[in-house]
């Protein structure tokens, strides 16, 4: 077994398993060879956001007078709002994958309790940003409640397993 030569495995038809150790023994799994639902959640909504910001901008609010009875100058959005929103969410993407780092196997529970209380206080400031705003504010507030509620419930998860 030790001889370093690979083995074969039963009923592959002479097929070597590349991955295998010279032991015989598989490998430790990698984080990067499997699909993280804590990478691919956040980034895929996070897209989604953008997406729902630039519609709302260029597409739903220049057909508010003409849905509303009395336009008002409250509740849209103002000039060049749609640059900041969006790079807001990219940055605070940023942050959740520097302090929480959800590619590695074990995920620090340091860093997404850090990542928490960063969000829950951006999420007080996003929330007085969107008073009388239009509706890529209201997005922004959305998404940084729904990003805090992730990381709560993976915090949560994270400090269970820790000490179960």
């Amino acid at each position: 077994m030790g001889s370093g030569r690979q083995r074969r495995q039963r009923g592959t038809r002479g097929t070597v398993d590349r991955h295998a150790a010279p032991s015989g023994r598989q490998p430790h799994p990698t984080a990067l060879g499997r699909v993280r639902w804590t990478v691919v959640l956040p980034l895929g909504a996070g897209l989604l956001v953008q997406f729902w910001m630039a519609y709302d901008y260029f597409v739903a609010d220049p057909l508010y007078p003409y849905l509303e009875p009395t336009p008002s100058v409250h509740g849209h959005n103002a000039r060049g709002v749609l640059g900041p929103g969006v790079i807001g969410v990219a940055l605070e993407l940023c942050a959740y994958l520097a302090l929480v780092r959800p590619w590695q196997m074990r995920c620090s529970h340091n860093g997404t309790a850090a990542f928490a209380v960063l969000a829950l206080a951006w999420t007080v400031v996003a929330g007085l940003f969107a008073f009388e705003a239009g509706g890529v504010a209201f997005i922004h507030l959305a998404w940084m409640l729904a990003l805090d509620l992730f990381v709560v419930g993976l915090l949560g998860v994270l400090l269970v397993r820790r000490f179960r």
